[in-house]
C-alpha cells in the first residue's frame, strides 16, 4: 500500500518524535523542538510563517539525499550553516541589483525577492533550531 506525501510526512514526524524530541531546559514537556513537517503546517496561520516552514521542508528534501545532506541534519557548528545563509542573502541582493539596473520589473522583482526572503529566513530558522537542538544536549 502506497502513502500518500502527507501520511509519510506524518509518519516521519510521529517517529522523529519518539526517537528525538525533549524539552528545552529538560522540564517542560510542551516545549519541543524537532525538524519541520508537513503535519505542522495547519498550527501555522500566518501566512509568511507558512511559507518559511514549507522551504525548510522543500530544501530538506531537495538536499538530504546529496553528498553533505541537508543543513537540518547538521550541527549548529557546521561552517557551512553560515556560506549557505550569506548565499541566500546574496540572492536577495541580486533580485535588487537585476531592478535597479531595469533587467526585472517592479513585478518580478516584487515576486522574486518575497521568494528569496522566504528562503533566508528558512535558513536561519533552521540554524536556530539546529541551536536550540544542540541546546538540550549540553
Amino acid at each position: 500500500m502506497s502513502q500518500t506525501d502527507e501520511e509519510r510526512a506524518v509518519s516521519y514526524h510521529e517517529e522523529y518524535k519518539r526517537k528525538y524530541i525533549l524539552s528545552k531546559d529538560g522540564t517542560d514537556p510542551d516545549r519541543r523542538f524537532y525538524p519541520p513537517t508537513y503535519s505542522d503546517l495547519p498550527l501555522h496561520s500566518w501566512h509568511p510563517y507558512t511559507d518559511i516552514h514549507s522551504e525548510r521542508i522543500n530544501a530538506h528534501d531537495k538536499h538530504c539525499e546529496k553528498p553533505g545532506g541537508s543543513m537540518e541534519m547538521k550541527a549548529f557548528t557546521d561552517a557551512a550553516w553560515s556560506d549557505v545563509l550569506m548565499e541566500e542573502v546574496g540572492e536577495v541582493s541580486k533580485v535588487r541589483c537585476e531592478f535597479r539596473h531595469e533587467r526585472i520589473d517592479f513585478a518580478e522583482m516584487k515576486e522574486q525577492l518575497r521568494a528569496e526572503l522566504v528562503q533566508v529566513a528558512a535558513m536561519a530558522c533552521a540554524w536556530i533550531d539546529a541551536i536550540d537542538m544542540d541546546y538540550r544536549k549540553s
